[in-house]
C-alpha cells in the first residue's frame, strides 16, 4: 500500500512541472506580427494604393508623369493618396503649355508635343489627359546639378529596353549621399522592388532624380532639400556593397544622368 502511495505522488509531481514547464515555455514564445494584407487589382490597368506609397513613388514604378497620373485620377496638385485608394494607370500626355528652353533635357529645338510611349512589360491604358499646369511651378528650373557621390561610374545608362536605366557608382567606402540639385523629398523607403532604401527629390515639375541601394537614409518625405544636402549613406545592402544607383527622369521617362552631372 505504501508503495503504491509513492507511485501515485511521484504520478502527481511529473504532472505539475510539466505544467509549469508548458507555461513557461509559452511565456518565452515571441510573437510574430504577421504583415498588413496587400490587397491587388485583377485589373491590369488599375493599381491600388498600399501603405507608404506615394503619388510619385507609383508613377516612378509605371514610368509614368506624375502630373498625368493625378490628373487622370482627378487628384489636385498637392498629390495626396491614401491606402485602398484605386488609381488608373494611364500613359499618355499633352501638356497644354509650351516648354521653356531651359526645362528641356537637350539642347535642340523646342517641339510642340512629346510623343511617349509605353514601357515595356506594362500594361496601361490609351487615354490621353489634358494637364493645367500650375506656372509659378512650372516656371521653376534646374540651374546646377552636381555628382551626388565621389567614386567610380561601374554601370552606364541605356536607353535599350530592359538595360539600365540610371548609372551606377561604386564608392571605396561608405560615403554619405548627396542631393544631385534642389528639390524636395517626395518618396523615402522600400517600397519599390528591385531599389531598396529609395530617395526620390522632385526638383520641379519634369525632373525627378532617384537615389538606391542606400545603406541608411538620412531625410523623409516633404524635406526641402539644397543641392550637395547628405539625404543617405552607401553601404551595405543586399548584394550591394558602397554603391548608389542614381536615375534621374524628365516627365517620367529616364533621361541619362551624364547630360547633367557633366555640366
Amino acid at each position: 500500500m505504501l508503495n503504491y502511495c509513492k507511485m501515485i505522488a511521484v504520478f502527481m509531481l511529473v504532472i505539475l512541472n510539466s505544467g509549469c514547464i508548458s507555461q513557461d515555455s509559452q511565456r518565452n514564445v515571441p510573437v510574430i506580427r504577421l504583415p498588413q494584407q496587400v490587397v491587388y487589382s485583377e485589373d491590369p490597368a488599375i493599381y491600388i494604393v498600399r501603405p507608404g506609397d506615394t503619388l510619385y513613388s507609383i508613377a516612378w514604378r509605371f514610368g509614368l508623369d506624375f502630373r498625368g497620373l493625378a490628373q487622370s485620377n482627378g487628384i489636385d496638385y498637392h498629390y495626396t493618396i491614401k491606402p485602398g485608394q484605386r488609381l488608373k494607370i494611364t500613359e499618355k500626355i499633352k501638356v497644354t503649355k509650351p516648354e521653356s528652353v531651359n526645362t528641356l533635357p537637350h539642347k535642340k529645338k523646342v517641339k510642340k508635343s512629346v510623343k511617349q510611349r509605353n514601357p515595356s512589360k506594362l500594361k496601361v491604358t490609351s487615354q490621353q489627359t489634358t494637364l493645367s499646369i500650375d506656372s509659378n511651378r512650372e516656371k521653376k528650373s534646374v540651374t546646377k546639378w552636381i555628382w551626388p557621390v565621389k567614386g567610380k561610374l561601374v554601370d552606364g545608362y541605356s536607353s535599350r529596353r530592359g538595360g539600365n536605366k540610371g548609372i551606377d557608382i561604386l564608392t571605396t567606402a561608405p560615403e554619405p549621399v548627396h542631393a544631385v540639385a534642389d528639390g524636395e523629398v517626395v518618396y523615402s523607403g522600400e517600397g519599390l522592388r528591385g531599389y531598396g532604401k529609395l530617395v526620390i527629390i522632385k526638383h520641379n515639375e519634369n525632373f525627378l532624380s532617384a537615389y538606391a541601394y542606400n545603406s541608411n537614409i538620412r531625410v523623409k518625405e516633404k524635406d526641402q532639400i539644397k543641392v550637395g544636402e547628405v539625404i543617405a549613406d552607401t553601404g551595405i545592402h543586399g548584394l550591394y556593397k558602397n554603391r548608389l544607383h542614381l536615375e534621374i527622369r524628365y516627365k517620367g521617362k529616364p533621361v541619362n544622368p551624364l547630360i547633367y552631372l557633366r555640366q
